[in-house]
């Protein structure tokens, strides 16, 4: 197997994650875990992928001042 082919079958990989797990691979970019597998991975397979920033949750309001 090429290295072309390889990104090919990452990329169709991150493409079929919920979208719940692409946002658990977003917040690991910067974490320890995420440099681990950045090394591991490497730059030719990391472009292979875009992984763009989290999305921000909005956190409910509660108690007196939420209405």
């Amino acid at each position: 197997m090429q290295l072309d082919e390889y990104k090919n079958i990452i990329a169709n990989r991150h493409d079929s994650l919920s979208d719940e797990e692409k946002e658990t691979v977003r917040r690991m970019v910067g974490t320890p875990t995420g440099n681990v597998l950045a090394k591991l991975v490497g730059p030719e397979l990391g472009k292979a992928i875009t992984v763009g920033q989290p999305t921000t949750i909005t956190p409910k309001r509660g108690g007196l001042g939420s209405r």
